[in-house]
């Protein structure tokens, strides 16, 4: 049997939540033959950490986040279009974005 995975990022254009003015939320799908837990690393194309695990019943699904992306959190990370581009090489889609009102 495999488990049907929704994994979701947030990635922020700033150093943090307060700081930024834009986010995207990022999805993809992938089947695992076992569960997620928190704290599992996935190697989608780096290691990233399941953070949050919520099960759907009757959708037999799970639902996961992985961790924010913070654009100018740390010199040399991609720009925040970069990054969306990047996630959506490695199989994600764009599923919302917009302008935060910090």
């Amino acid at each position: 049997m495999l488990y049907k995975i929704n994994i979701t990022r947030s990635i922020f254009d700033g150093a943090s939540d307060a700081a930024a003015t834009q986010f995207a939320i990022m999805l993809r799908t992938i089947e695992l033959p076992f569960p997620p837990t928190v704290g599992l690393k996935l190697f989608l194309l780096k290691p990233e950490t399941i953070t949050n695990v919520i099960w759907y019943v009757e959708s037999e699904t799970f639902s996961c986040s992985i961790d924010s992306y913070y654009s100018e959190a740390n010199p040399g990370n991609h720009s925040f279009d970069e990054k969306i581009q990047s996630d959506e090489l490695q199989g994600f889609k764009k599923i919302d974005h917009g302008k935060l009102n910090n």
